[in-house]
């Protein structure tokens, strides 16, 4: 099967400046790319307008259009664990605001900030690592943060709730239909 290179989609997009989904679809479907596919490198439609670096795109608003029209999965990881929160922090060819920008978008979307990719890095680390002493990443940082409380307060949530279903014996399986053991032997 044929994939279409991240490359030739990058050209593209930077050299069209799409600030609609529809003129996005319509770049993809200059290149023959199909918004269900991913690229050569695993990416996806949100991952491929992460490594973007034209100062022309609304990326916020594109991404949220994206999201809404198209229900990609925020969360997808490329070939090497990325996901497209991670690619947009270290697409250093990107000024610091679209970064900022665009990463709030996908927080607001829902993104989570605390998938790591297969060397173990997820947004957080990066940023304080690399970025912890940028003006423009304290505000983020903050945010991520705050997203990573509530999905822990979530997780914990439906733990606790697992937990007690156990411990009453309320497992959530119809065992109306088991064979019973014959102890009787």
């Amino acid at each position: 099967m044929y994939q279409v290179k991240t490359q030739i989609l990058l050209d593209a997009i930077n050299n069209e400046s799409p600030n609609s989904c529809s003129e996005l679809l319509e770049i993809f479907k200059k290149v023959n790319f199909s918004i269900l596919s991913l690229t050569d490198s695993g990416h996806n439609i949100i991952h491929v307008l992460c490594l973007c670096s034209s100062d022309k795109i609304d990326y916020s608003s594109l991404i949220k259009s994206v999201n809404e029209d198209l229900e990609v999965d925020l969360n997808l990881c490329d070939k090497h664990g990325a996901t497209p929160m991670l690619t947009v922090l270290r697409n250093y060819y990107l000024a610091e605001s679209s970064r900022l920008e665009i990463c709030k978008g996908l927080l607001n979307l829902k993104a989570d900030p605390s998938i790591a990719d297969e060397s173990g890095l997820s947004p957080l680390i990066l940023l304080q690592i690399h970025d912890s002493q940028s003006p423009w990443a304290t505000p983020l940082l903050t945010q991520i943060q705050n997203r990573i409380e509530v999905l822990d307060e979530r997780m914990n949530n439906s733990i606790a709730c697992r937990s007690k279903n156990i411990l009453s014996g309320d497992l959530g399986v119809d065992n109306s239909n088991n064979l019973e053991l014959d102890t009787s032997q």
